[in-house]
């Protein structure tokens, strides 16, 4: 799962990279997270399950669901902020395997809006899966 979430890590960067948007990664969705007022990219694994290898040389299955939150300030409305996370549900490509051989993600999602404590979040979900050597 290390190395699908640094992946995955390295593809937000490089698209907040592109928007000069500041990024950062939480181990899982559950973490105090105060972002700045300013548009900020938020990202954890949310879900991942790992299928048993069959044989001594058989790649191990993993499913799961790679999430981003787009942040903004609240009060300007909420076409800036779906805009960000449309475009960053585009740059996770349907297919792409985001440079790791075996990985391929599927259709990224953009969810509904929430607003909390002078900020507004969408989310972006990443659903993935990987055959990799262990």
């Amino acid at each position: 799962m290390y190395r699908i979430a640094q992946t995955l890590d390295a593809h937000l960067l490089a698209f907040a990279a592109l928007r000069n948007i500041p990024a950062d990664h939480v181990d899982t969705g559950n973490e105090v997270f105060v972002p700045p007022l300013t548009p900020h990219l938020r990202s954890y694994i949310k879900d991942e399950a790992s299928a048993a290898a069959l044989g001594p040389d058989a790649p191990v299955r993993h499913t799961g669901v790679y999430a981003a939150e787009v942040v903004v300030a609240a009060g300007a409305g909420t076409a800036e902020v779906y805009a960000l996370a449309a475009a960053l549900a585009r740059h996770f490509v349907r297919g792409s395997d985001c440079g790791l051989p075996g990985l391929m993600l599927r259709q990224a999602s953009v969810g509904v809006h929430t607003i909390k404590d002078g900020r507004c979040s969408v989310p972006v979900a990443v659903p993935y899966y990987a055959y990799l050597e262990e």
